[in-house]
């Protein structure tokens, strides 16, 4: 549908109410029948337009009383709501604040349509919506890009744009999946998911657990730190005293240099754990130092004293 059908439209009905303006939208041969049946079924004066005085009306005048939600918390009073109601939400009701003049309650009419229109709520959606008539009137400076779509379209921008299905991409074809059945076996996406990661999965086989004599903690945190390191470049393993953290951080020295994804470690310690760390690289068959060794100790005290260019020089020579 044209964009600027709307606008047009509102325009070119400016003399009619806002029960006409609805009963005329409903009407039009052009629209089709999706946004028909998203245009307000019918609208509700309320003096004092508020959360609970919402409540009130809408446990009066509904057999089933549709809950409530709000996607951002309410003020304490607002000039309109789109309420969804029905079972399920099969239609919109829109409230509005009694003591507002005819001209108001066409402006926040108009707005709460264009909501309708660019798909901001949809036949379904639990939520409800409430609209301020400062916010309206802001255009362009309404604080909520909602508001600022809703304002654009109704001003005829046609970067403003309807749409047609779901706004998040491939919904739409999965709510046709479900209307007709058309589901995957149970499990499948999980193991979709599963496959598509395969490639960071980081297994520490029972060779090297025996070797390092690893505790389950130690391999479990092994292989998901080569995974973060894989994916985000950076990890941190802050486990407590005495849990194994110097040889943990030695597997996955290891299993990163078996998968060729790791030339060389640089280990910044201090020099009283310098020995330990030797003990448990050796444990694993890393060499340590030399040219082409599997890691360099770094003496951390001294380190912290050199150059930018004097420490990229130790950690890379």
């Amino acid at each position: 549908m044209d964009p600027l059908w709307l606008p047009r439209f509102f325009s070119q009905h400016q003399s009619l109410s806002t029960q006409e303006l609805v009963s005329t939208l409903r009407a039009e041969p052009q629209i089709r029948p999706r946004w028909r049946r998203a245009v307000p079924a019918s609208i509700v004066c309320i003096s004092n337009l508020n959360v609970d005085s919402l409540y009130k009306t809408l446990a009066e005048s509904f057999p089933i009383s549709p809950e409530l939600s709000f996607l951002s918390h309410p003020p304490v009073k607002f000039d309109s709501a789109l309420v969804p109601v029905g079972e399920p939400s099969d239609r919109y009701v829109l409230f509005l604040d009694a003591e507002l003049d005819e001209s108001s309650k066409r402006s926040l009419l108009e707005h709460a349509i264009a909501h309708l229109f660019l798909g901001h709520l949809q036949l379904g959606d639990i939520n409800s919506h409430w609209d301020r008539l400062e916010d309206v009137r802001a255009g362009n400076n309404a604080s909520r890009r909602w508001d600022r779509e809703a304002s654009a379209l109704r001003a005829g921008d046609v970067r403003a744009e309807p749409s047609p299905e779901f706004r998040v991409a491939g919904l739409g074809l999965a709510w046709s999946r479900l209307l007709s059945g058309n589901v995957d076996m149970p499990f499948a996406s999980a193991q979709a998911l599963a496959d598509s990661r395969r490639g960071d999965w980081i297994d520490v086989s029972q060779d090297l657990i025996r070797q390092a004599d690893l505790f389950p903690h130690q391999a479990r945190g092994a292989a998901e730190i080569a995974v973060r390191l894989k994916r985000l470049n950076v990890a941190l393993l802050a486990d407590s005293v005495g849990l194994g953290k110097t040889r943990t951080t030695a597997t996955v020295i290891r299993l990163l240099r078996d998968r060729g994804e790791l030339k060389r470690a640089a280990i910044l310690t201090p020099q009283k754990l310098e020995r330990n760390w030797r003990n448990e690289l050796k444990l694993l068959n890393l060499t340590m130092d030399g040219r082409g060794a599997d890691a360099k100790l770094i003496n951390k005290d001294k380190f912290k004293r050199l150059t930018p260019r004097e420490a990229a020089q130790e950690v890379s020579g």
